[in-house]
């Protein structure tokens, strides 16, 4: 997992560290709904999972208006991930794993805002 850019779109899609004295740290990641935090379990793992992705990305990105393409290669097993607003707002994602290419494809919008 590339826990950085984990984290990254955990704290753009609302993820936030809160207090919680059990935790080595002393804190642990509130969930943006705030229906669930546990110290005990790690944030969801964005670039492996997109039912991860589909859960608590995908909807931030439909809130900003962007649509989403997902194609995969034909000779190449490569998928490549398209969000766009309009022609000037495209971002794309390339990854072997679909997860990770929705996930820098997402990275290079956060990277623009």
């Amino acid at each position: 997992m590339n826990k950085e850019l984990n984290k990254k779109l955990a704290e753009w899609a609302g993820f936030r560290r809160i207090p919680y004295q059990d935790c080595e740290d002393g804190k642990a990641w509130g969930y943006p709904d705030s229906s669930e935090w546990d110290y005990e379990r790690d944030l969801p793992n964005f670039t492996k999972s997109l039912d991860a992705c589909f859960k608590w990305l995908v909807p931030k990105t439909r809130e900003k208006k962007f649509m989403l393409n997902l194609s995969s290669g034909m000779l190449v097993s490569n998928t490549t991930v398209t969000l766009h607003k309009s022609k000037e707002e495209t971002y794309q994602g390339f990854s072997e794993d679909p997860a990770l290419a929705l996930c820098k494809a997402i990275e290079k919008l956060i990277g623009e805002k």
